[in-house]
């Protein structure tokens, strides 16, 4: 690890083995157990650095790669894939439960190290690149313990380590509030869509119908009815050199919405323009994937990118006067309108799945027969929608704090030694040492 200008003297270079305590492996034999929390990689999130569903097994059932007892305030690092960062912070939970032998188990002595200070170093990516840089395996990469106990690091004094880790813990914290709010505003959606396309708005009696129930004055009604054209997308080569015009592609059909985070471009003939180009309030379907589900998804282009085309495994339908376009993309997401779209996939000779224009057309919308009802439904779900948008730009936002944020204290670059900050939530639980 680079040592910066940042770093001053009272930061020691040491090893994880010199400020951390011998761990156990499980016993069967000896250790007597009737069942346990299993730990095994994939219990561990990618995006919350937590342990997030563990399973629990019968001791005589146990695999053999369950042997690595683990205790409150221990840190968990993957040893396979390294560079994935399965890492974790062992919670009261999960005290004297078993993790695989796929981890690393790193237990601070709390006369040298803090436990949370330990856990958010290796999360940091000059750590993480010293320890792969030692990965051996082609097809399945992995480093040992000992090359995770021996990686160099620097470390402060024990109480700027806290402080350091105070303040990383509050983001964490934050971040993880807003996956909870992202979470529950996703459930929130579900069930309303759920609601609003089975009873609508006006309180009517229900009728059954061959797609489920729906208020009496809907109807069921194919795509077909509901369009004025269907067309398949251009097949010309694009790319990122952007010259000419930008190109919708699978990629940016998202959630319901058209992300331009990730845009082509292609050059085609005034007339090629003139048939391809899009215009607000078309409705985009997804024609081929490699995931069944993701058949047939759409989303309805606003004008996101003005002259946009579309690429060819999309599936342009312009809506007539009686659809309101938001309408039909909010139904392509219920459980009842992907098992419509994604039922009419059929397997092609790629592994993929592909849906076409007459599977796409026999499609039946649940319709009010008031355009003002569908609109009125569209737009519920769009304030919803707008809430989602609004946390996950929030949580964007801390993440990309929380990343500046540990690179530069885990470097010293930003000092935190002088400031005031309640460090109770991040000191040693009791007994971890025991």
């Amino acid at each position: 690890m680079k040592r910066v200008s940042g770093m001053q003297q009272s930061w020691t270079t040491t090893t994880f083995r010199a400020v951390c305590l011998p761990t156990k492996q499980w016993n069967p034999i000896r250790d007597k157990r009737e069942k346990f929390q299993y730990i095994d990689v994939s219990a561990v999130g990618r995006e919350s650095y937590e342990v997030e569903q563990t399973e629990t097994l019968a001791a005589n059932a146990a695999p053999s790669r369950a042997r690595k007892i683990v205790i409150e305030g221990d840190c968990i690092f993957a040893t396979v894939r390294p560079r994935l960062l399965r890492v974790a912070y062992v919670d009261r939970e999960h005290h004297d439960q078993i993790a695989s032998t796929a981890f690393c188990v790193l237990r601070a002595d709390h006369a040298r190290a803090n436990p949370r200070f330990i856990y958010f170093l290796l999360r940091s990516s000059f750590v993480v690149d010293a320890i792969a840089n030692h990965e051996s395996g082609a097809s399945y990469p992995a480093v040992s313990d000992s090359n995770v106990l021996d990686c160099e690091i620097s470390l402060p004094p024990i109480p700027e380590q806290e402080k350091i880790a105070a303040v990383l813990w509050k983001l964490q914290r934050a971040i993880a509030n807003q996956d909870r709010l992202i979470a529950n505003t996703r459930d929130l959606k579900q069930s309303t869509m759920n609601r609003l396309f089975t009873h609508g708005l006006r309180g009517e009696p229900l009728k059954e119908t061959e797609i489920g129930p729906m208020p009496e004055s809907w109807h069921p009604t194919p795509i077909r009815e509901l369009r004025e054209f269907l067309q398949y997308g251009i097949s010309s080569k694009c790319g990122y050199h952007r010259q000419g015009r930008p190109v919708i592609r699978i990629p940016n059909i998202v959630d319901g919405r058209v992300d331009t985070n990730d845009i082509k471009w292609a050059e085609l003939t005034t007339k090629e323009v003139a048939s391809y180009e899009l215009a607000s309030g078309d409705i985009l379907f997804i024609r081929t994937n490699g995931v069944i589900d993701r058949v047939g998804s759409c989303s309805v282009f606003r004008d996101e990118l003005p002259g946009a085309l579309f690429a060819s495994y999309l599936i342009r339908a312009r809506p007539n006067n009686r659809l309101h376009a938001e309408f039909l993309q909010y139904y392509s997401m219920t459980a009842q309108g992907r098992a419509q779209l994604a039922g009419r996939g059929s397997p092609a000779a790629d592994g993929k799945f592909n849906i076409n224009t007459p599977a796409i057309d026999s499609v039946l919308i649940p319709l009010p027969p008031d355009k003002d009802e569908q609109q009125s439904i569209a737009a519920a779900l769009t304030t919803i929608d707008r809430k989602l948008a609004h946390h996950q730009k929030k949580r964007a936002a801390l993440n990309d704090l929380f990343q500046t944020l540990l690179h530069k204290l885990m470097t010293g670059e930003i000092r935190v030694a002088d400031i005031d900050i309640d460090t109770s939530e991040i000191t040693a639980p009791p007994g971890a040492t025991a």
